[in-house]
């Protein structure tokens, strides 16, 4: 089976979240379990679909190829942003 080349993303570099799961955030909790979050960053706007799980204070993002049920891709930490909103980080 053969997969699609994920999107070009900057490591280490934090991306806005805009929404999860169509909506606009509001805690860490709307970040449970199977998720769409849509982010903007310097590589352009995306949508990472995967599982999360908390970690440390933060969310621990493991995207998943085919609509977020298929093969790893990263992993992104999300935390709360500064004044307000979130930020989602690649590893």
């Amino acid at each position: 089976m053969t997969y699609p080349t994920p999107a070009l993303v900057a490591s280490g570099v934090p991306y806005a979240v805009r929404t999860v799961n169509d909506r606009s955030p509001s805690s860490l909790s709307d970040f449970d379990g199977v998720v769409a979050v849509a982010v903007e960053g310097v590589t352009g706007a995306h949508v990472i679909r995967g599982i999360s799980v908390h970690a440390d204070g933060a969310v621990r993002l493991f995207e998943k190829s085919e609509d977020g049920v298929g093969k790893d891709v990263r992993t992104w930490d999300i935390h709360p942003g500064a004044p307000a909103g979130f930020t989602a980080t690649p590893r």
